[in-house]
């Protein structure tokens, strides 16, 4: 693209693009054009993109495949960008929100209806207490139940699936997370794949999930156990570890304070423990409030909370102080949460993190009056005493 932006130098070119979503003051994007980007190595290329409010300008395919279906119904399908317990998550391509399609079989006895109203309180709490505490956090908005019983949903759109995800369901609509661009996702594979030689990264960009990327933010562990090999390197839901964040000088700690923040506004804000949630690096456009002209080149990274399908709601007014700090505690440490929150051997880290929870949680908690049931300070000296019976001592 011919422009002013696009001929600016990486190194000083910035562009301000509207204020941070749940921030208080204006934000100055830094603006990358992709095609100066491919000339750098790739862990420059890393250090420099993965960067929340860091704004990539890219000539993407994503762009031109959704205006091309914007203008034509039959190029409107659904294609699969996910997976998880309580169902599929599919992008409609020309639709800037996402619809995650219930599995019909289960055993974790959570709804999909059950998740949106879970996914609500989350939202709302972030909306009302996001800008307070200024966190970059940000949660993906909900839009709408639709029912299987839904015939007149279901008669327009379920031939748009592939004949195998047909089946009507109940499904949850829900704003998009956009994916990182190509010239990101190149960079990742030839940092991170065994074998990164040329035919391998091509191979690798041009399968369908692998245009799927999002980039979980594994603070909690050092490195992964074993080496990846070309069977199960993938870029959908792609796992960045501690010890490779810090080599290229990645902003750890300012993650660690917004995971800090997050539990705090999900725990003492929302009322929900936070069970199973994921924190992933994604991208959404720069013109976020303009659903139907979105600016698909310039993709803003942005740090997201998503994913509440095994969360539980907490009465904070009315249930046992003791019950409360036992399931918030429980949810921080049990499963993959594990993984996003730093582990206190990480000396720096964690105390970013406790600090941000704590000061957080103080906040909310005398905003709504409970200042006086809870403890910060208790609560937290209760979740260190138990990360040493439970999180393991080699991370």
């Amino acid at each position: 693209m011919a422009s002013h932006q696009a001929q600016t130098s990486i190194d000083d070119s910035t562009h301000s693009a509207g204020s941070r979503d749940g921030g208080s003051a204006a934000v100055t994007h830094q603006i990358l054009p992709s095609n100066e980007l491919q000339l750098l190595p790739p862990e420059v290329i890393v250090e420099r993109s993965l960067r929340v409010e860091s704004v990539i300008l890219t000539p993407s395919s994503f762009a031109r495949q959704y205006q091309q279906a914007k203008n034509c119904p039959k190029l409107q399908v659904y294609v699969n960008i996910g997976k998880g317990m309580q169902g599929t998550v599919f992008e409609k391509i020309g639709n800037p929100y996402a619809l995650k399609k219930e599995t019909p079989v289960t055993n974790t006895g959570r709804t999909l209806e059950e998740e949106l109203q879970l996914h609500t309180l989350v939202y709302e709490a972030f909306q009302k207490h996001g800008p307070t505490v200024d966190t970059a956090v940000k949660v993906p908005r909900p839009h709408r139940l639709i029912h299987k019983s839904d015939h007149e949903f279901w008669a327009e759109n379920a031939s748009k699936f592939s004949p195998t995800d047909q089946n009507r369901t109940t499904a949850m609509q829900m704003e998009r997370i956009l994916p990182l661009p190509k010239v990101l996702r190149k960079a990742l594979i030839s940092c991170f794949h065994p074998t990164p030689d040329p035919v391998t990264v091509a191979r690798i960009l041009d399968r369908t999930p692998d245009k799927h990327c999002l980039v979980r933010t594994y603070l909690g562990r050092k490195n992964r156990a074993e080496p990846l090999t070309d069977a199960e390197f993938s870029l959908r839901n792609f796992q960045l570890f501690l010890d490779p964040m810090k080599e290229m000088s990645l902003d750890v700690m300012s993650l660690a304070t917004w995971t800090g923040q997050a539990f705090a506004i999900m725990h003492w804000g929302a009322g929900v423990d936070g069970d199973d949630v994921e924190f992933v690096l994604g991208t959404s456009t720069t013109n976020v409030t303009n659903m139907a002209r979105p600016d698909l080149q310039h993709r803003l990274i942005g740090f997201y909370l998503l994913d509440f399908g095994q969360c539980q709601s907490v009465d904070l007014f009315n249930a046992e102080v003791d019950e409360v700090y036992q399931r918030f505690k429980a949810a921080m440490i049990m499963g993959d949460n594990q993984l996003f929150i730093p582990h206190p051997k990480e000396v720096e880290l964690f105390r970013a993190f406790s600090e941000a929870y704590r000061k957080t949680a103080r906040l909310l908690l005398k905003e709504r009056g409970l200042d006086g049931r809870f403890d910060v300070e208790d609560f937290f000296q209760e979740y260190i005493e138990y990360t040493e019976d439970f999180l393991p001592s080699n991370y």
